[in-house]
């Protein structure tokens, strides 16, 4: 729970991720659950670059509806 009312925004996000990680390690995490408002490119770089996507993984673009693997669409 952030200390405001509203959304968060991606750097809040970010900063949160961190300070989990800096605390817990994200190894002791098996995954993470966000609506449908945990958007935005940088914050699926960030999260991207800190969890791993299986091989089979796909995702739908949503500029042409194109599928591609995940590790292709971030």
């Amino acid at each position: 729970m952030l200390p405001k009312q509203g959304n968060s925004n991606t750097e809040e996000r970010i900063d949160l991720m961190n300070t989990y990680n800096e605390l817990f390690d994200f190894k002791t995490a098996d995954f993470l659950v966000a609506d449908r408002g945990f958007i935005g490119f940088e914050w699926l770089g960030y999260l991207t670059y800190h969890i791993r996507i299986r091989d089979n993984f796909e995702v739908i673009l949503a500029k042409n509806g194109k599928k591609v693997k995940g590790c292709m669409a971030f």
